[in-house]
């Protein structure tokens, strides 16, 4: 058998026969009662579509927040466990700045320097304490932060609260004098 008649094909000459089903043509009435269709269609997909969308953008938006906030609180134990202080603040002061430095703008201001609360432990009893001394846990938390959704099409509006927090062991301070609280 030769290569010409093997690459031929059989019963077709070497041609594809493709079958499409015709539909006959529509009516001018037909046409007339379907001329809506297509918007209430889109409608009826664009809802739901644009629910779902709305609805991972505030998820997302939430998940980023708490990592922006646990990444505050913890970037601010790890200032405080220092003992450094800026220009002008006292160490309590300082660690609030420090979050908020880390918060990019969720916790901008007096209200946002308000959420962020500091507090010492002595290690063996787990007691608060009001001294910022060397060996003491100090604990940064970020309380009462509150975020809307941007659209509540299937919630119910209400808000979401994040929050976070992180602990740390404070160095000894240079001569055992902790800096001002």
């Amino acid at each position: 058998m030769s290569e010409d008649k093997a690459n031929r094909g059989t019963s077709t000459g070497g041609l594809a026969v493709i079958l499409t089903p015709t539909s006959p043509p529509l009516s001018p009435r037909r046409r007339a009662r379907q001329r809506g269709s297509q918007v209430v269609e889109v409608g009826l997909c664009l809802l739901p579509f644009l629910a779902i969308l709305f609805l991972l953008i505030d998820l997302c938006l939430v998940i980023f927040l708490k990592a922006t906030f646990q990444h505050a609180v913890r970037e601010g134990v790890r200032y405080a466990m220092t003992g450094r202080t800026m220009d002008g603040l006292g160490h309590d002061a300082s660690i609030r700045r420090v979050v908020q430095q880390y918060a990019i703008g969720f916790l901008g201001g007096e209200e946002g320097a308000q959420r962020i609360r500091i507090r010492y432990f002595v290690p063996g009893t787990l007691m608060e304490t009001a001294s910022n001394m060397g060996g003491n846990i100090v604990e940064i938390s970020i309380e009462g932060f509150s975020w809307r959704p941007i659209v509540p099409l299937f919630k119910s509006g209400d808000p979401v609260n994040i929050s976070a927090r992180s602990t740390g062991i404070m160095e000894p301070s240079p001569g055992g004098i902790p800096p001002p609280r």
